[in-house]
């Protein structure tokens, strides 16, 4: 009966596999092979694996584990990625399956807060050429971003002025969305309006990339379909990411309700994997959330608990979102101990709902509240306010846009706490 279905029968004749068979491991292989096109990424990446034991020859046993770190990637399983892909420089001197291999290693530690880890095996990924240095360069970008260390997002930008990548490429618009926000603004919003595409990950690169510019509502759009075009393709598992800036993307509209339905996804696919920033993005937009509405003792429980992940000083991304939170909650953000707090007064009216906006000046404006960042108030009890999305510009300030950089405790160029400048 095995013999009729091709899947199954690979298995037994390994179990009883007394040491390598490349018969078996060629059958194993294809088993992969059918099971990725399926949307089995799991099912795939356990078949290469056993693949790889089986195979008598060094130089197919690392091209499987590469190809199984690669499919193991779509799990959100970081170890299991790296592991598989660990095993692998010990077998070849290949530079393409070395390449393959040390890409879904950068891809892991991108997911963590390992940032300078993640683009010291990132970048070099991306030089090293090949059908996946673009992909390693745009792990790359999402690390810059998450850390918002300036010599970080420089490496990036030249690693991208260096690649041959049109101008609509969803990878190079996310790319410089992800590291110069500011100053490529203009030209980024003509590519994204020219870029096409059908394939989930490009399409998220997009929505990310469309957010990260204050493009709200197009941001929505192209990670809904994101998020569908990877459901559809049993590829959403261990890519928990579009999540995080599709929730905050609601938020800015002022839909309260959407936001919770993409952080739980998130937070599911984040505690299955131990995916560290998606973990602390998600607890960050639900600290925001319950914030918002008034429920503070649950909004310092889930601030503290973000702000407890990473370290606020090398993930701002997460920070940056984490500690207004904490604020309007009203509890001090993570830091040194200071004096005992003053009595709690009286109860009084809610906080005010509070929305940032950064405007990045021109580099021959001095850096200040004026030209730096603008922090609007909307009364007690109304929604937190959404700015349209063309507005004013302030003199001597470009366009604005999203941007990790600019710590909670200091920016990169030495500015106050708080400034974009």
């Amino acid at each position: 009966a095995l013999r009729t279905q091709r899947d199954r029968r690979p298995w037994p004749l390994a179990a009883a596999s007394p040491g390598p068979a490349e018969t078996v491991a060629a059958a194993l292989e294809a088993t992969a092979d059918r099971a990725r096109q399926r949307g089995g990424y799991a099912a795939a990446a356990r078949a290469l694996e056993r693949a790889a034991q089986l195979s008598p020859e060094p130089a197919d046993r690392a091209r499987r584990l590469a190809l199984g770190a690669d499919a193991a990637t779509f799990t959100g399983q970081l170890g299991w990625v790296q592991e598989l892909a660990a095993r692998v420089p010990a077998d070849t001197s290949d530079p393409a399956v070395l390449a393959l291999a040390a890409h879904s290693t950068g891809w892991a530690l991108s997911q963590t807060t390992r940032h300078r880890a993640a683009l010291a095996v990132l970048l070099p990924a991306a030089a090293s050429g090949g059908q996946n240095a673009a992909v390693a360069l745009v792990n790359a970008a999402l690390t810059a971003y998450h850390s918002g260390e300036e010599p970080a997002r420089r490496d990036v930008l030249r690693a991208a002025s260096r690649m041959p990548l049109a101008a609509d490429n969803p990878w190079r618009i996310w790319i410089v969305a992800a590291t110069d926000p500011f100053g490529q603004r203009e030209e980024l919003l003509e590519s994204l309006a020219k870029a096409r595409t059908d394939n989930p990950l490009e399409l998220g690169a997009l929505g990310a990339a469309a957010w990260t510019l204050d493009e709200t509502a197009q941001a929505i759009d192209l990670l809904e379909a994101a998020i569908d075009g990877r459901r559809a393709a049993g590829a959403l598992g261990g890519r928990g990411a579009p999540f995080v800036p599709r929730g905050r993307a609601y938020a800015d509209q002022g839909r309260w309700a959407e936001p919770e339905t993409a952080a739980a996804p998130a937070a599911a696919i984040a505690a299955e994997g131990q995916v560290e920033l998606v973990a602390a993005g998600t607890l960050a937009l639900e600290a925001s959330l319950l914030a918002v509405r008034g429920d503070t003792a649950a909004a310092r429980d889930k601030a503290a608990a973000a702000l407890a992940a990473i370290d606020p000083r090398q993930s701002r991304a997460i920070a940056r979102p984490g500690r207004p939170a904490a604020a309007v909650a009203g509890t001090p953000a993570a830091g040194p101990p200071g004096p005992a707090a003053a009595p709690a007064p009286p109860p009084g009216p809610p906080p005010p709902r509070m929305a940032t906006t950064s405007w990045r000046t021109s580099s021959s404006a001095p850096c200040s509240p004026a030209t730096a960042t603008r922090t609007t108030f909307t009364e007690p009890g109304t929604r937190w306010r959404t700015s349209p999305r063309r507005r004013p510009v302030p003199a001597g300030a470009t366009k604005p846009a999203r941007s990790s950089t600019g710590s909670p405790e200091r920016s990169p160029e030495g500015s106050p706490p708080g400034w974009s400048c």
